[in-house]
């Protein structure tokens, strides 16, 4: 009689447990424990349930039972802490997405440490979001390879955190063509935190490729600052619009943004209205505020690997506050290098339409024709320049 009972209370405490919506439970993670188990349908539902079932279940078949899972789980010898994740692996894939977004890295990685016995896609799409945090592209790109052989597995929601971060991973290894697609798919997303994500990317990759979407892109990010309090970041991407506007030689623009930023960020912005303005280099600042323009003159210079590296995770990425062909290019001295570089950046342009470097290679274009014995070559460069999208 006590063994009856015990087994009752025990019966009692996992239904306790269990209050989970298997509706949302993934069969693909269930299967995947098991392959890793190398163990056959039929050894793994021994005395639990039958094959057919257990298939149905690892291919979203059925909504199947919590006792079953559970079960299951216990034979595949998973821990509690791991059992517990399984079953709350959608509500930990959104929790990841807005511990990205509000910079909350110990929480990111209390998820991270929850699901470390699970290897499936909901696994890897979580363990891609904390690679993308932490900038650790080379296992990035290997989750984001596995996640491209397993698109088919995605629900909808999950597909909008795929692409989402995809844009992100493209962002941050350069490629910002992949990554302007990735973003732009996303467009019509009624989901909050995706919306969100959206507005934050689609402005800095439009940013980093000089377009000017970018425009629209900061006034929808500003609203979307402005409303959730995030007044710091609001300063940070008037700063990069400022940039931007000096670059494009807008005046008016730039002392807009210059209203919106603060001290440290106006000590900055002296820097880049002497450079591209009033074409001089204002050396007084060199030592407190352009560290990072500093080192990829010195890159540039010196084709060293170890300032190389220190700058893999910074252009276009964290602070895109220069332009690398822009600056290469000036540190050519003779006529003749200067026009094989803008042969060479014809072809880049048709790729990704940067639109202050398209105008600025222009004008170079049209100079060299003028100052140069080498005018039908400089002409076709410039006309190439100018009907490049053609």
């Amino acid at each position: 009689m006590r063994k009856r009972i015990s087994q009752i209370k025990r019966e009692m405490e996992k239904r306790q447990i269990l209050k989970y919506d298997m509706t949302n439970f993934d069969g693909a993670e269930l299967k995947q424990i098991r392959l890793n188990r190398s163990l056959s349908l039929t050894a793994a539902c021994y005395k639990i349930c039958s094959t057919s079932y257990l298939s149905k279940l690892e291919n979203n078949k059925i909504v199947p039972s919590r006792n079953i899972v559970y079960s299951l789980c216990e034979a595949y010898g998973l821990p509690e802490k791991t059992i517990n994740a399984m079953f709350n692996l959608k509500k930990l894939l959104a929790e990841a997405v807005e511990c990205f977004f509000i910079d909350d890295k110990k929480s990111l990685q209390r998820i991270m440490d929850n699901i470390s016995g699970l290897s499936g896609f909901r696994f890897l799409l979580i363990s891609f979001i904390y690679q993308i945090y932490n900038l650790d592209l080379f296992n990035a790109e290997r989750s984001y390879k596995k996640l491209l052989g397993l698109l088919s597995t995605f629900s909808d929601e999950d597909f909008e955190v795929f692409a989402l971060f995809s844009a992100i991973y493209n962002y941050q290894s350069g490629d910002f063509l992949e990554a302007l697609d990735n973003i732009n798919s996303l467009a019509s997303s009624n989901t909050k935190i995706i919306r969100f994500g959206y507005s934050v990317y689609y402005f800095y990759i439009n940013y980093a490729m000089c377009n000017l979407d970018v425009i629209k892109a900061y006034n929808d990010l500003y609203d979307a600052y402005l409303k959730n309090g995030r007044y710091y970041d609001i300063d940070k991407i008037s700063y990069y619009m400022a940039i931007f506007y000096l670059k494009n030689n807008c005046i008016t623009g730039y002392n807009e943004m210059l209203n919106r930023v603060g001290d440290n960020y106006r000590d900055h912005l002296k820097f880049y209205y002497a450079w591209l303005i009033e074409n001089r280099i204002d050396r007084t600042l060199l030592t407190g505020y352009i560290n990072e323009f500093c080192k990829c003159l010195i890159y540039i210079n010196s084709k060293t690997d170890y300032v190389k590296s220190s700058l893999s995770n910074h252009y276009g990425i964290v602070e895109p506050d220069y332009d690398y062909y822009y600056l290469e290019y000036q540190l050519l001295s003779t006529v003749e290098e200067k026009i094989e570089y803008i042969e060479v950046m014809v072809g880049y342009l048709k790729r990704s339409p940067n639109e202050f470097l398209r105008r600025y290679f222009i004008k170079e274009s049209i100079n060299l024709t003028l100052e140069t014995s080498k005018y039908k070559t400089c002409s076709n460069l410039a006309y190439k320049l100018i009907n490049f999208k053609e």
